[in-house]
């Protein structure tokens, strides 16, 4: 315990951050940030001010926290995802409607929002040259590097949003220190630590430049605990140069899935441990408050962090009129570009600005200094003359990041002129950073710049590239004026040359797409730029309910093009422009079975957008014909249950019939997104049953879809002679959980896991393979307690975790989709499916929108034994623990991508060897938790008889930094190997080769008979990626 504690302040609401400054203490609590202040010096506050109210409070872990000075004097602050902030200030409101991270001036109280995103933020720090650095407690990416006003995963309807800089899939970690201390060994110096609270350990991660950003590879834990308490939530640097940890110190972390009042919970204790080295000597402790300006602001260049950022919060205390000249000597004689750095950033923090000191700053000779330079000046672009001149130059700096720095400040602009000069960045080459800041700048100054644009106050000629970037960044309702006025000078060619194509398609109004329809049925294009035009009219159609104007039948041309690409694209076209007369022609090209399948597919969707009699007399020819292909007839089928499903259930019926086919699983699934058709199919069932095998199929696949079909899944359990989804008391639990801790072997509850009849591996993902369906899994049993595993497994819809409640929508064509909630944009919404896929839904279709639950259905695990319920609960409680299997300790490939080589041509097996994804065949397999992949898996991939003699095996990963890659293959295993299509030579059981930074791709030819049972590759030097 302490030895002393004392209460400054009291009578709080659920405080959740605290800074130090301005003669007392800023404190975030519920919808207020507080200044509380000492007057009198006995300890305890007296004055209590409100210095910003208006923040959210929807949820309390999501509230107003991580308060951080920045170099530029201005206090940072975060905020979670499910709050909603409005917060009036004497410049107005400021609104935050999701997560993001702001910044106040309290001098003169701007304030104003950073970037916007995370779901759940509480980590951010600053480097030496002021760029900023978060995590996310509820995301995946790792590290994130905080590019001015970028959007990131989480925030709520992004147009656009920039990834983490960590490759690969990561915990959720909680908070952000970057080693700068004396008492840390060199090669820590620069690492960054932060807290993987559920798996109860602290990591460490190497940050390196690249291009105008970063990259950050994790490097391994600075320690882990066994200790299912020990929960860090914060890390910082202290005074004696030691890294002090917060330890929540709490078994229980969970949300609303276990129980408040669960008696687990620790509502008392709390620990705060400090992290030393040994046989290192700690920093000397210094009293800041006694020392002279000069000595503070010599320390403004201390290898220490701490001191740094002291002396700084010391001399913005005592003011501008006692420091600043005593900072104008010192910069006078200190004229290295650091010290130039640190004073400009603390004139910024006084409130004044010299010219003079940042002219010189922005010459300075480290790129890094030039950045951060520019960083200044777009805070005070309003009052720096030749503002737009400093900008101009630094656009064509040599460092990136200046770059990066200067086309973000000019958004501060706010004019045409100014997006118009950012534009010219486009000429020069552009990294991930570079064209994500020039879009983000552009977008923000699409206003003024379409307008200019479109007034005829801009340069046309000549700026093809630049022009196009600018138009595909702003947003697709703005641009259509500007976009018809380049298009006047901008002639669309036949080989279709630069974006305008599909930028008629998201942004061109009715005149645009006729003038491109013209063009196409005109055979104005060659066949390439054709079918792109023919999508653009699609997507114009599907996401905006435009279509071209005049004599929409010139279709028909394209319609009997010899080119099935075209020909199909234009049946499509068909159906969505509503082209009732050519209804017989699809018919006929539907039925035909000299008609290339995906024609005949375009037909039947065109169908059934076209409706009315005769399409549903043709459809229901199609799916009665026996000799036409399953698939088509299914989709006929399916197209005919949408528009007629009285006249289709009988032939539902006899196709379900076939539980042989392994087309009928899927035939189940689309029936039962039509609307009211799981209804439909109870009734017509109770009339004329099933054979046992179908029900067996339908009872499966309805059972795993949701538990919206409760008639229906009774009825088939009753045909199948299977057992309801039974129920659980909290006896039943109680039990399970006790004999899973006694009877459950985890190493063969992963192999309950990866069984395909189950889908756990494509619902939930353990370190990044496998499905998002569900939660990730990798740190799940160190997080959470065996008795809320088991219920979740068989009770799921009781708690279900918090970002994973399902939604429904129902669309106008009585199509009902429903999965999880990825993202939504202002034109479409986009789920995951029970199924692991993406769907992006118009939002001009929908309809209706209800909530649904968990898309994990009940009584999945039911068909179990004992053992195998207790040996995959074992497993689930050992992941994320210290042991075999923390998949954080694993330096294998998570995912391959296996094909079988026995057939492939020469030319095929070349395209094999660059692990090239457009080779049809692949099969995405992911390793167990220790990186392994399993032979008799790899051998059920090939589907053939005949057993394969060659397998080849791709996977991805990312070379932080240039250098050479090893590999080692664990065993004798006799292999070829290439790197980026190259061969590379194995010595024994291992092989070597020098790589640049960045992407590349690993794949592996062997013979199957020659595979090990296990089957394990691993690499210290590289990140392998999840997913194929």
């Amino acid at each position: 315990k302490a030895d002393r504690s004392n209460v400054f302040a009291e009578g709080l609401l659920i405080p959740t951050g605290l800074a130090p400054g301005d003669g007392g203490v800023y404190v975030a609590q519920s919808t207020e940030l507080l200044h509380f202040k000492d007057s009198d010096g006995d300890g305890k506050a007296d004055q209590r001010r409100i210095v910003l109210s208006g923040f959210g409070t929807e949820d309390t872990h999501h509230n107003l926290h991580t308060l951080r000075w920045g170099p530029d004097g201005r206090l940072w602050m975060n905020q979670s995802i499910y709050t909603r902030t409005d917060t009036e200030t004497p410049h107005g409101i400021v609104r935050l409607k999701s997560g993001g991270v702001m910044r106040l001036e309290p001098r003169s109280m701007l304030f104003e929002v950073f970037c916007r995103g995370f779901w759940n933020s509480w980590g951010h720090q600053f480097d030496s040259f002021g760029q900023s650095f978060m995590t996310d407690g509820a995301g995946s990416s790792g590290i994130n590097y905080g590019l001015p006003g970028a959007y990131f995963v989480g925030y709520a309807r992004p147009p656009r949003v920039l990834d983490g800089i960590s490759p690969g899939n990561y915990p959720k970690f909680c908070s952000l220190e970057i080693i700068r201390s004396e008492h840390f060994p060199p090669d820590w110096q620069g690492d960054m630590i932060t807290c993987d609270f559920r798996a109860n350990r602290i990591v460490r991660f190497r940050v390196t430049e690249e291009g105008a950003g970063y990259v950050a590879q994790e490097i391994g834990d600075v320690l882990r605990s066994s200790e299912v308490s020990f929960r860090p939530i914060d890390v910082q640097l202290g005074p004696d140069g030691a890294l002090y940890v917060a330890d929540w110190s709490n078994p229980i972390i969970n949300h609303g899935e276990v129980d408040f009042r669960d008696p687990r919970r620790d509502r008392e204790h709390g620990r705060i441990w400090r992290i030393t080295v040994k046989e290192r000597p700690l920093t000397p402790r210094r009293d800041f408050s006694r020392e002279t300006n000069d000595a503070l602001l010599d320390a403004l260049l201390s290898p220490n962090s701490y001191d740094r950022v002291q002396s700084r919060r010391m001399l913005c205390e005592r003011g501008q009129q006692s420091v600043a000249p005593d900072l104008q000597r010192w910069l006078e004689r200190r004229g290295e570009d650091e010290a130039q750095l640190e004073g400009l950033w603390l004139q910024q923090a006084l409130g004044q600005v010299d010219p003079k000191v940042l002219n010189r700053v922005l010459a300075a000779s480290d790129g890094r200094v030039r950045a951060a330079a520019v960083r200044v000046l777009a805070d005070h672009v309003a009052s720096i003359p030749q503002s737009r001149d400093h900008l101009a130059s630094s656009l064509r700096d040599q460092h990136p990041r200046v770059r990066l720095e200067a086309i973000r400040a000019l958004s501060r602009l706010g004019t045409a002129d100014a997006a118009d000069l950012a534009l010219t960045a486009s000429t020069q080459p552009l990294d991930r950073f570079l064209e994500y800041a020039l879009w983000l700048t552009l977008h923000e100054l699409a206003d003024p710049w379409l307008e200019a644009l479109a007034a005829g106050r801009l340069k046309v000629d000549g700026r093809a590239a630049e022009l196009a970037f600018g138009l595909s960044a702003a947003p697709a309702d703005k641009a259509q004026r500007a976009l018809a006025r380049v298009l006047d000078k901008q002639p669309l060619t036949r080989e279709g040359q630069g974006p305008w194509i599909e930028l008629i398609g998201r942004a061109g109004g009715p005149a645009e797409l006729t003038r491109l329809f013209d063009l196409a049925a005109s055979k104005g294009f060659d066949d390439q730029s054709l079918l792109r035009s023919l999508i653009a009219l699609q997507e114009a159609s599907r996401l905006r309910r435009l279509q071209p104007t005049g004599d929409l039948r010139k279709l028909e041309v394209l319609i009997a093009s010899d080119d099935p690409a075209i020909r199909a694209a234009s049946v499509r076209l068909a159906g969505r422009w509503k082209l009732t007369q050519a209804t017989p022609t699809l018919a006929s090209l539907a039925l035909s079975k000299d008609a290339p399948a995906p024609v005949r597919a375009a037909a039947v969707d065109a169908l059934r957008d076209l409706k009315g009699p005769e399409s549903s007399k043709a459809l229901r020819e199609l799916a009665d014909n026996a000799e036409m292909e399953t698939v088509l007839r299914h989709q006929a089928l399916l197209a005919l249950a949408s528009l007629d499903p009285n006249a289709a259930l009988p032939l539902v019926r006899a196709a379900l019939e076939d539980a042989e086919s392994p087309a009928t699983a899927d035939l189940w699934r689309n029936l039962l997104g039509l609307k009211d058709m799981g209804k439909r199919l109870a009734e017509h069932l109770k009339q004329q049953g099933l054979p046992r095998s179908a029900a067996k199929l339908g009872f499966r696949v309805v059972r795993d879809l949701d538990d919206s079909h409760r008639d229906l899944i009774r009825l088939l359990a009753q045909q199948a002679g299977e057992p309801e989804p039974r129920t659980y008391s909290a006896a039943e639990l109680q039990q399970l959980v006790a004999d899973a801790r006694l009877k459950g072997d985890p190493v063969r509850g992963e192999l309950v896991y990866r069984r395909s009849d189950l889908r756990c591996v494509g619902c939930h993902a353990i370190g990044g393979a496998g499905g998002k369906v569900g939660p990730d899994f990798t740190s799940l049993g160190a997080s959470a307690p065996l008795d809320y595993l088991a219920e979740s497994l068989l009770v799921p819809n009781r708690k279900v975790k918090e970002g994973y409640h399902a939604i429904v929508l129902l669309t106008a064509d009585g199509q009902v989709v429903s999965g999880i909630p990825v993202r939504e944009t202002a034109q479409e919404i986009i789920l995951r499916d029970a199924n692991d896929k993406e769907l992006a839904i118009p939002r001009t279709d929908v309809t209706q929108r209800g909530n649904l639950g968990s898309l994990m259905p009940s009584g999945i695990l039911d068909p179990l034994s004992d053992q195998d319920r207790w040996d995959l609960l074992r497993f689930l409680g050992e992941l994320g623990r210290p042991g075999p299997f923390d998949v954080t300790r694993s330096r294998s490939p998570r995912t391959w991508r296996l094909l079988d080589g026995s057939t492939l041509s020469d030319a095929q097996q070349n395209q094999a060897r660059r692990g090239d994804p457009a080779l049809a065949g692949w099969t995405s397999l992911p390793t167990t938790v220790a990186g392994a992949l399993l032979r008799p898996e790899v051998l059920a991939v090939n589907k053939s008889q005949v057993p394969a003699k060659t397998m080849f095996m791709a996977t991805r990963f990312d070379l932080p930094r240039a250098g050479t890659a090893r590999f080692d293959l664990g065993s004798a295993t006799p292999v070829r190997a290439w790197l980026d299509g190259r061969q590379v030579q194995p010595m024994g059981a291992a092989f070597a080769q020098q790589l640049e930074a960045g992407q590349h791709v690993l794949v592996l030819e062997v013979r199957p008979a020659d595979l090990p049972e296990q089957f394990v590759v691993r690499s210290e030097e590289v990140v392998f990626l999840p997913g194929p």
